[in-house]
C-alpha cells in the first residue's frame, strides 16, 4: 500500500461513519492514472532519445535533457538557440528598396522597343542600361528594379543574337 493512501485511510478510519475501503480504490486508480499519464507524456531528450528531458529550451520549446541546456541571462538554452540568445537575432537585409530605379525602367523600355524595330540599335542600349541601373541598384540599398534590369539585359541579348541571325539568312538568301 503506497503511503498517501495509507494516510488517507487512518485519516478516514478514525471517524466512525466513514469506510475507507471505497476511498482506497478511489485513491488508488486516481495516483495508477496519474503514473500511466506521467509515463505516456513523458519527454525524452531530443539529443538522447534515451534520456528523460528536464525542461524545453526557451527558443525552441524542444525538450532536452540537463546535459544539453545551458542558463543564459536566467533562461535555459539549447546549443542552437544559446548562439541566438549571445549574438542576438539575425539581421535581415532587404535586396531592394523602395525607391524604384529609373535607368532599369529606361533599359526595360529599350529592350521591348527593341524586339520590334531598331533591334541593332535598342538591344546594345538596353543592355547598357541594364548593366548601369543593376551597379546602381548594387550600390543604393534604397534603389528597386534588379529584376526589370536583368529582364532589360536578357532581352537585349536575345534581340542582339536574332538580329544577326536574320542578318546571316538575309546574306545567305541573296548570295544563294
Amino acid at each position: 500500500m503506497r503511503l498517501d493512501v495509507l494516510v488517507v485511510s487512518v485519516i478516514l478510519t478514525s471517524l466512525d461513519h466513514y469506510n475507507p475501503a471505497p476511498i482506497q480504490i478511489h485513491l488508488t486508480s486516481i495516483w495508477g492514472a496519474r503514473d500511466s499519464l506521467q509515463k505516456k507524456f513523458s519527454m525524452t531528450c531530443k539529443n538522447h532519445p534515451s534520456i528523460e528531458a528536464v525542461d524545453r529550451c526557451v527558443g525552441c520549446a524542444e525538450p532536452f535533457c540537463a546535459n544539453c541546456l545551458v542558463l543564459v541571462q536566467g533562461q535555459k538554452y539549447c546549443a542552437s538557440c544559446k548562439v541566438m540568445s549571445v549574438k542576438g537575432p539575425p539581421i535581415v537585409v532587404t535586396e531592394e528598396g523602395d525607391v524604384p530605379c529609373e535607368e532599369a525602367n529606361e533599359a526595360l523600355k529599350y529592350a521591348i522597343i527593341s524586339i520590334f524595330c531598331f533591334g541593332i540599335i535598342l538591344g546594345p542600349m538596353a543592355i547598357s542600361k541594364g548593366m548601369e541601373a543593376r551597379r546602381l541598384i548594387r550600390d543604393d540599398p534604397d534603389l528597386s528594379g534588379s529584376g526589370k534590369a536583368n529582364a532589360a539585359i536578357i532581352i537585349g541579348i536575345v534581340v542582339i543574337i536574332f538580329w544577326v541571325l536574320g542578318m546571316a539568312a538575309r546574306v545567305k538568301g541573296i548570295g544563294g
